[in-house]
């Protein structure tokens, strides 16, 4: 039986450094980004979303976006 999981969404306009840190971090534990208006969508499993808030505490959650995986 597979193990299912959360996917937590934020929504980030950080500096470009800051994108590509997260863009790292995101890429170990299989999540991704998505381009957005207001800056970019990152999509990671909800374990490992506290990064995302330590990288740019201006992050916003936008759980519409969540889903289970």
């Amino acid at each position: 039986m597979s193990e299912y999981y959360r996917i937590h969404c934020y929504l980030t306009s950080a500096e470009e450094a800051v994108q590509e840190q997260m863009w790292l971090y995101i890429q170990r534990y299989k999540g991704w980004i998505s381009t957005h208006p207001l800056g970019l969508l990152v999509y990671i499993p909800e374990r490992y979303s506290a990064i995302i808030l330590m990288l740019d505490p201006l992050a916003q959650r936008q759980h519409r976006h969540d889903y289970i995986a």
